[in-house]
C-alpha cells in the first residue's frame, strides 16, 4: 500500500508511468525496416462496468514482436498509444494499473502532527502484476476496450 499526502496521488502516477517506461526498454527488441509495421491503439478501459477514472495502461511485446512496447496513462475510462511511442504489429501482453485511497490515515515519518492516506493498487493481478491480457495490433490505427470484471 502506498502513502498519500497533497501532490503524492500525481507522483504515483508519474512513477507508474515511469516504471512502465523502464520495463519498456527492459525487453527491447530490434527491428529494422518496420516502419511499415508501425502501429497505433486506442480504446476504452472499464473496472467492474463502470469507466476507469485514472490509472495507465502499458503493452509489453511478446511472442517475438518486434519494438519495445508502449504506455499511457487512463483518464476518464480513456487510452490512448500514439505514433511517437513507436509500437509495431504483433502481439503484445498489457497491464493494467490503478490507485486510490483507502481512508485510513497513518503518521507521515519525519513529520510530527501530519498523517497520509493510505493508497492501494485496486486491479487485480490477473489484469496489472500477473496480467494474463494480450492484444494483436495491425499497422495503423487499432482500437481495443479492455473490460476488467
Amino acid at each position: 500500500m502506498l502513502p498519500k499526502t497533497a501532490g503524492r496521488t500525481r507522483q504515483m502516477r508519474i512513477q507508474i508511468l515511469k516504471l512502465a517506461t523502464i520495463c519498456s526498454l527492459i525487453v527491447q527488441q530490434a527491428g529494422c525496416g518496420l516502419n511499415d509495421q508501425r502501429a497505433t491503439v486506442e480504446g476504452t478501459v472499464s473496472f467492474q462496468g463502470r469507466p476507469l477514472p485514472e490509472g495507465a495502461v502499458m503493452l509489453f511485446p511478446i511472442d517475438g514482436t518486434a519494438g519495445r512496447g508502449g504506455n499511457t496513462e487512463v483518464k476518464d475510462g480513456q487510452y490512448q498509444i500514439s505514433e511517437e511511442q513507436l509500437l509495431y504489429s504483433g502481439k503484445y501482453s498489457v497491464s493494467v494499473m490503478a490507485v486510490r485511497g483507502t481512508g485510513r490515515k497513518v503518521p507521515v515519518p519525519d513529520m510530527p502532527g501530519v498523517m497520509e492516506e493510505v493508497m492501494e493498487q485496486y486491479i487485480p493481478k490477473q489484469y496489472s502484476s500477473e496480467s494474463t491480457l494480450t492484444i494483436e495490433l495491425q499497422p495503423g490505427t487499432n482500437v481495443s476496450d479492455f473490460d476488467l470484471q
